[in-house]
Order: structure tokens, then C-alpha cells, then sequence
């Protein structure tokens, strides 16, 4: 039977509807297409006696699970709203006043290509002075390899990168946020949102004419003092000498074999004694409390005399203060903006013991250290006996403002570090800025 006989064994009006057309070419239309907004293009022929006034092309979408249809009234009609690397055969229909005509073959098979998808926010962090390090995740490339990701900083830098992380030199100190965009054959993806602020880290040069404390050669194990120097072994006293076998100290007497001074032990760290600084009060740290230094994080208690740490000058209060000068100073917690861009030394440090302890977050403290605190919209220092839960702390993590979210109060004697710092006050632990300690006279 002929295609025409069998048309008219359909009905009458079938005999007047548009033919078949002769299915072309299927092309995808990558070039700025939106992730997940693919199009394809199709050519065809028109064919027979009757002519349509429109055609319909139709392909099934794999990725969205649906049919994307497109009309038009002559060859070629492009049909978008396919998704990413969907793969699709495309057919066509013609239609008329008198109906819709039989459908084309399918075309070709096309796969569907688009922009990449936005990446998702960049991490950023710090690992080196003056140096930012910046990562992202590889977002779907639209069915075209990524060739390239452009990445931002709010600060005016930029650069291009085949990988997904990159190193930016940055000024130390300046804080900053990254975001990044993806690029293929059809073009660039959407902006990713800004990355977390990341402060740029310090470097931090020894303490020039001490050169780790020039001539104090790292204190020359107390520099001319040379293990004590003069003293040859404690010297003229030839293990005491006339103090025979430690003579009326009786091994060391009132000392009780050294006394507080913990067999010498570096001091015992210093114990609680009078080096001609005065009375030192211990305002310390738990033994286990990490303290950044110039070569990082340290355990409270194995710094020593004579280790750098990172500080920082709270304004009006200045590099150095007195007790009563920290408990009555006040600032404005939205302008505060502490960097840790200063160096302070350890001057003394010793072990002693605190009889509560105060953990913050998981850092712990003697009750009578102070800390950065915002209170009631007001910056202070408070002790941290005197914490409450709904005060805020300034972060060594982010230089902002965090909430406590743990805080304990114990009174079980335990060991802590006592340190005296100068020129600045402050030093930073692994989550807060903390104040150094403080001397009195007895």
C-alpha cells in the first residue's frame, strides 16, 4: 500500500496534514548556554504536497528525566532547557490547519554541553607569612572539561589557575575573602560566593642585637653567668665551697634542697621568688594551654625564658600597664581591631599552683588570669573566676568576637604556668588574647 493510500484509509483530513520531514542535522549549542540550560539545534526537510504552518521539534531529556519541545515555522528550530551532558536524539513533526503530521526519524544522538556550574565558597587560611592559601571544590563542568578557574580577592588580586587551590602573597596582618569562578569551552560559570575572612600571618624576626638573645646566647645558659659562669660549676664555691657540702643550708638548708627553686630546675621555672622583678604574682596558664610563639604553638610549659611570642597593643592601654590600669580600662568592641603584628619576650616564667581552674572552650586557666573580654557591649579585662557565659571573647582563630561555649569552674589544685612578658602584655594562646601577668612589691 502506498504512503498515500494509506493516509487516505485514515481519514479524509489525514490526506491534507503535513508529511514527514526529512530529520538533518542535531547540533548542541554550547557556547554561553547556563549550567543545566542546554540547547540543541536541529535541520530539516520539509516533504509532500502539504505544507505546514509551523514544526515541532522534540528530544528527551536523560538528566531531568522529561521532554524539552521547541516550535518554529521553518528549519532550524533550537530547543534549550536540556540539562548538563543530557544525550538526546531529536525528532520533528509538522503541523496545520488540518492537524499534526506524522514525526521525523530521530536525528543524530548530541550530547548537550553548558557553562560549568557556580562553584561552591573558596577556604582560605594562612599557613606562612604573607602567604594566603586558597581551595575550592571542582564544581560540574557542564559536560566540557574546566580549562581554567579565575579566582578574586576582595582586596583587588586576581589570578587564573588550571588546579583548585592557589598560593596569593598577601600584606601581613591584612584580612581578606576569595571567591572564584570556573571556565570551559563554552564559557564562565557563575561567581562562587566569598570565602571565610583569613588574616594574613606575621613573620617574625628575632629580636635583632639579641640574636635569640644575642649576647644572652639564648641566655648562654644565662649568658655570662656561662652555666652560671664565674660561679665554674657555682664556681668559688666549688659545690658551695666554704658552704661545705652546702654548709649551714644543710643540703641546702631553709632551701630544703633548693627549696622552691625545684633543684635549680631552670629555676623551677622561676617558682614564685623575687629575681629583682619584685614580687611575681602568677596571673597563669594550665601547663598543657598552647601559647603562640614565633615558631608557632608551644605548651605552656615548655617555653622558657627568652621565647618570643606573638602580641599585640590594645589602644589606650599602650604596650605596658599596670593592674590597676587593665581593670579600669574600657574600649568599643565594634572599632577594636587587634592583629597579632608585635613581639613580646619572656622574661620570667615559672610553675606554681593555682587552686581553682577555669576552662574556657577548652583552654584552661587559673581563676585569676585575665582575658580579652565583651561584656554588655563593652571590651574589658575580667578574670576569668569572674567569666559569665554570655560574654565573648576575642579569638585568636579569627580576630572577632566568639560566644563561650564551655565554661567550668573547679577548685582542685593543679599545675600552671606563670609568664612575664616585655615589651607588650599580651600574648595570644591557641584561642585567646590573654594578658601576660603582673609584678607587685612586697
Amino acid at each position: 500500500m502506498s504512503k498515500q493510500a494509506g493516509r487516505m484509509s485514515q481519514g479524509a483530513n489525514d490526506f491534507l496534514k503535513p508529511y514527514a520531514p526529512t530529520i538533518g542535522t542535531a547540533t548542541d549549542v554550547g557556547t554561553g548556554r547556563p549550567y543545566n540550560n542546554g540547547a540543541v539545534t536541529v535541520t530539516f526537510t520539509p516533504t509532500g504536497p502539504n505544507a505546514a504552518t509551523s514544526y515541532t521539534a522534540s528530544g528527551y531529556c536523560n538528566v531531568h528525566n522529561a521532554t524539552h519541545s521547541a516550535t518554529g515555522s521553518s528549519s532550524p528550530i533550537t530547543i534549550t532547557g536540556f540539562g548538563s551532558g543530557a544525550v538526546t536524539t531529536i525528532t520533528v513533526v509538522g503541523t496545520n490547519a488540518e492537524g499534526t503530521g506524522e514525526a521525523s526519524a530521530a536525528s543524530n544522538s548530541v550530547t548537550v554541553t553548558t557553562v560549568p556550574a557556580t562553584p561552591s565558597a573558596p577556604s582560605a587560611s594562612s599557613p606562612s607569612a604573607g602567604t594566603d592559601s586558597v581551595s575550592w571544590t571542582a564544581p560540574a563542568n557542564g559536560g566540557s572539561a574546566i580549562t581554567n578557574y579565575h579566582w578574586t580577592s576582595d582586596d583587588g588580586k586576581s589570578g587564573d589557575t588550571s588546579g583548585t587551590s592557589v598560593s596569593v602573597g598577601q600584606e601581613q596582618g591584612t584580612a581578606q575573602t576569595y571567591n572564584v569562578y570556573a571556565t570551559n569551552a563554552n564559557g564562565n560559570s557563575g561567581t562562587s560566593s566569598q570565602s571565610g575572612s583569613v588574616t594574613t600571618t606575621f613573620s617574625f624576626a628575632p629580636f635583632g642585637a639579641f640574636g635569640a638573645f644575642g649576647a644572652f646566647g639564648a641566655f648562654g645558659a644565662f649568658g655570662a653567668f656561662g652555666a652560671f659562669g664565674a660561679f665554674g660549676a657555682f664556681g668559688a664555691f666549688g659545690a658551695f665551697g666554704a658552704f661545705g657540702a652546702f654548709g649551714a643550708f644543710g643540703a641546702f638548708g631553709a632551701f630544703g634542697a633548693f627549696g622552691a627553686f625545684g633543684a635549680f630546675g631552670a629555676f623551677g621555672a622561676f617558682g614564685a621568688y623575687d629575681f629583682g622583678f619584685g614580687g611575681y604574682r602568677g596571673k597563669s596558664v594550665s601547663v598543657e594551654t598552647l601559647v603562640l610563639t614565633t615558631d608557632g604553638y608551644t605548651q605552656a610549659q615548655n617555653l622558657k625564658a627568652g621565647d618570643i611570642l606573638v602580641s599585640t597593643e590594645i589602644p589606650e592601654l599602650g604596650a605596658n600597664f599596670t593592674k590597676e590600669q587593665m581593670e579600669n580600662w574600657t574600649g568599643n568592641p565594634e572599632t577594636l581591631n587587634l592583629l597579632p603584628n608585635k613581639e613580646t619576650t619572656i622574661m620570667n616564667i615559672g610553675t606554681t599552683e593555682a587552686e581553682e581552674s577555669v576552662s574556657i572552650n577548652g583552654e584552661f586557666y587559673s581563676g585569676s588570669h585575665f582575658l580579652l573580654v565583651k561584656r554588655d557591649n563593652v571590651a574589658k579585662m575580667i578574670a576569668s573566676i569572674n567569666l559569665l557565659d554570655t560574654d565573648e571573647l576575642w579569638s585568636t582563630d579569627t580576630n572577632t568576637w566568639i560566644p563561650i561555649t564551655e565554661l567550668i569552674v573547679s577548685y582542685i589544685p593543679h599545675q600552671v604556668v606563670s609568664i612575664n612578658c616585655e615589651p607588650y602584655d599580651m600574648f595570644y594562646t591557641e584561642h585567646f588574647l590573654v594578658f601576660d601577668g603582673y609584678q607587685t612589691e612586697e
